[in-house]
């Protein structure tokens, strides 16, 4: 499939989103093998790309086992307030 001119204006925001977030991974040296097919597979399920954002409340992709890369078998969509609880008590739970 072509991606340079995407008519659909969900699969466009799909699109930048996963431009994004590989950029991303590349910038912090993190391993990313997912491909937009399967990115927007990941989403599209129950429309969860409606309910994207940053609040506490919406959803994002985050990695199950933070010692590896971006791989299908390692990610997952969660609200983003869980997984921000679950980060803060995994890292202060490794302090003490």
């Amino acid at each position: 499939m072509r991606y340079f001119r995407i008519e659909d204006p969900k699969l466009h925001n799909l699109r930048r989103s996963y431009i994004r977030s590989r950029n991303q991974a590349k910038y912090r040296g993190q391993c990313w093998d997912i491909d937009f097919d399967d990115y927007v597979e990941l989403w599209s399920k129950h429309d969860n790309h409606e309910r994207k954002g940053r609040g506490k409340d919406s959803l994002h992709l985050c990695r199950i086992d933070t010692d590896k890369g971006w791989h299908l078998y390692n990610v997952q969509i969660t609200r983003r307030g869980e997984h921000l609880s679950k980060r803060m008590l995994e890292h202060y739970g490794k302090r003490k």
